[in-house]
């Protein structure tokens, strides 16, 4: 007894009266859901399915067929009624509430026309109870693409007007029919033609098929590459005129060899040489290349054969092809060539320092390769400030100089001005309208002052007074200004006096217009900066940005680890100034230094590698299967042979049965996506066949033929 049947007798056992009836439902079929990968073209459900079926998810084409249906019992009391409720709107579907009878109604029909998930509500009473949805899934119809083309094409006018891709990728030497179609009943409501197809590519337009109000049909094997239109038209139901386009692909040939112009080559250091690469034949259909150092140290290429030498030495250069993985090498040797100093720039132009502060300057050699880089460091004035051998300036007291630093080869030269500013200003405060005003910063200073002062303030100190007016002993809001930004007449603060209100009306400043610092300067607070790029993660969140300010000119903050980032397919290695860097420049949780701004520093990712291990068996025998396992760090990857064609991949492992004997050189190329290739390449000496003499002089002899 199924479980369906099993059900509906149970419900018949409860409702066990005189006057009950029971339905059974016995002769439906199972429901293929269909999968995201698999869809169905229709559907023909009733409630009764949607209630029983474990599985509330469906999946379809665009373009299905879709009928569910309301069903119950008239007997007795109605012991069942499976209802539909709705559907949701916009997907083609049309919901009927008048559809049943007492006491189950509701129908769902119609064809999808759009993409998406459509949700089908259902209900139940008098038997079972209840109410849920199901959901269904709808894809688009596959139409090739041009990487994996159809082998076929049969179609009619009506699915090629209701696809929502109006392009498809076919195969030359493919069949294709598309047939126009209709309805001849009534009033010929549906007329979907096929009006023309592009001359020249092996298929025939036949006006003359079709019927009453519809006409045209395309028909053939396609016989070259390229584009093919065909065009379509529909009336009395849809009025339309439209093209799809067939894209006809030429089917792959397979690269059998690679050459390059060069196979060795002599440079010196800095110097570049252009690889050509030659892929045989001619005409096969992927001719990419990849291109590789054995020593990036002595050179580099790039991925267009560009040779870049960057040290003494030697190293292979090697071309692989993507079809097929063949190579061809150039080997190359480095030597060393002197390179001059062209010029010299300091990270800074200018700068201002206080009495006793610090700043060491950083000397830039340009070019970044010059072979001698060091350079001296001098002061016009060591009375002012001093300069040491590492670049390192010393505010001695104040007034100006220039630190110059010049290169040894060469005697390139440059200069940055500085000023050096006194620790000591003078602020002066009045009384204003007040009576008097009170001091509690700097503390040295503090008291009651009935007459205008001048008091000695430190750079960086604060200036904190409250103006006061006798009797009335309340104190006002204090006004604090920094002496660290205090330039002669710069800063100013309202004072009081009071008046018919008893409010504050009048002002004075803090310093005077007419107060005079020691020595008049504008010391300088510095911000910076620094954002962290994700740099392609694809999941979590990127390290917040950090900001500083600092007295100085350069500032170190501790790098951010990667916290919640991710990439997939990808390790974190650390961080670096380059968006394109392949190696990290900086540790998470390392020092950064920067000069004032702003800064972007980039995650670099390192794509995960394939491991493979394993050791194949040497030798074989015509005409006995041989097999080889590799070991492998992750699973569903792929594998590729090369070298032996008796041999074929599968499932994780290499197998077959040597049909000539000889010595094979065989290569396995192992891919899996968001991991770099791996490939493992062995010798199989495959023999004849074994032959055992049983009676040799001595004992038995087995003989390799």
């Amino acid at each position: 007894m199924t479980p369906k049947s099993f059900a509906l007798l149970a419900v018949a056992i409860l409702c066990a009266c005189a006057w009950c009836a029971c339905i059974t439902n016995e002769s439906e079929a199972a429901v293929n859901h269909g999968t995201a990968s698999s869809p169905v073209w229709s559907l023909d459900l009733t409630g009764y399915d949607l209630q029983t079926d474990p599985d509330k998810t469906y999946h379809v084409y665009i373009g299905a067929e879709i009928d569910i249906k309301a069903e119950g019992d008239n007997g007795g009391y109605d012991e069942f009624a499976y209802n539909i409720d709705s559907v949701t709107s916009g997907f083609g579907l049309t919901y009927d509430q008048n559809y049943g009878e007492c006491c189950y109604y509701g129908r769902v029909s119609g064809m999808v026309l759009e993409e998406g998930a459509i949700t089908v509500g259902y209900s139940g009473w008098n038997g079972p109870s209840f109410s849920g949805h199901i959901t269904i899934y709808s894809y688009d119809s596959y139409n090739g693409t041009a990487s994996q083309p159809m082998s076929s094409l049969d179609l009619d006018a009506y699915d090629l007007h209701y696809r929502p891709s109006k392009e498809y990728y076919v195969y030359v030497g493919s069949p294709v029919t598309i047939v126009s179609t209709g309805d001849e009943g009534g009033f010929n409501e549906f007329a979907y033609n096929v009006d023309s197809v592009t001359s020249g590519f092996g298929l025939t337009y036949d006006s003359d098929y079709g019927g009453e109000t519809y006409s045209g049909k395309v028909s053939g094997t396609i016989s070259k590459a390229g584009d093919i239109s065909v065009r379509i038209s529909g009336y009395n139901g849809p009025s339309f005129s439209e093209t799809v386009t067939i894209h006809a692909v030429a089917k792959n040939t397979a690269v059998t060899g690679v050459t390059l112009d060069k196979t060795s080559a002599s440079l010196t250091v800095g110097n570049t040489l252009k690889l050509n690469a030659t892929v045989s034949p001619s005409g096969a259909t992927d001719k990419t290349v990849t291109w590789k150092s054995s020593n990036k140290t002595v050179a580099t290429v790039s991925s267009t054969g560009v040779v870049t030498a960057k040290a003494a030495g030697t190293t292979t250069i090697t071309v692989t092809t993507n079809d097929g993985g063949k190579t061809a090498t150039c080997a190359v040797t480095v030597t060393s060539a002197t390179v001059p100093v062209q010029g010299v720039t300091l990270n800074v132009q200018a700068m201002n320092l206080s009495v006793g502060s610090t700043y060491t300057l950083v000397a830039t050699v340009t070019p970044s390769d010059a072979t001698n880089k060091a350079v001296t460091w001098s002061s016009s004035d060591t009375s002012v400030a001093t300069v040491s051998s590492s670049g390192k300036v010393i505010a001695v007291s104040a007034g100006s100089a220039t630190i110059t630093a010049t290169t040894v080869d060469g005697g390139k030269t440059a200069v940055c001005p500085m000023v050096v500013t006194p620790n000591v200003y003078k602020v002066s405060v009045k009384v204003g309208a007040y009576d008097c005003f009170k001091m509690y910063s700097p503390s040295s200073a503090s008291g009651t002052y009935y007459q205008d002062t001048t008091f000695d303030v430190s750079a960086g100190e604060k200036v904190d007074v409250d103006w006061i007016k006798d009797p009335v002993t309340t104190e006002y809001p204090t006004y604090t200004v920094t002496t660290t930004y205090a330039k002669c007449g710069s800063e100013k603060a309202d004072s009081t006096v009071w008046n018919d209100g008893g409010y504050p009306s009048s002002n004075c400043t803090v310093p005077p217009a007419a107060a005079t610092p020691a020595v008049e300067s504008t010391a300088t607070s510095y911000r910076f900066t620094l954002t962290y790029d994700g740099n392609g993660s694809t999941s979590g969140s990127v390290p917040s940005q950090q900001t500083a300010t600092d007295s100085s000119q350069t500032h170190s903050f501790t790098l951010a680890s990667k916290g919640t980032m991710a990439r997939s397919g990808y390790k974190f290695l650390g961080w670096s100034e380059s968006k394109t860097a392949t190696t990290a420049s900086y540790a998470a949780g390392s020092s950064y230094s920067m000069t004032a701004g702003e800064k972007t520093l980039y995650a670099v990712w390192q794509k995960n590698a394939l491991v493979v291990s394993g050791t194949p068996e040497p030798y074989g025998v015509v005409g006995t299967a041989w097999s080889y396992k590799p070991t492998v760090n992750v699973s569903s990857y792929t594998i590729t042979v090369s070298g032996a064609s008796w041999l074929v991949a599968s499932s994780g492992k290499v197998s077959g049965t040597p049909d000539a004997p000889g010595e094979y050189d065989i290569t396995l190329t192992f891919k899996k996506s968001g991991y770099t290739t791996a490939t493992q390449s062995f010798k199989v000496t495959v023999l004849s066949a074994l032959t055992f003499d049983s009676n040799p002089r001595g004992g038995a002899i087995i003989y390799a033929v």
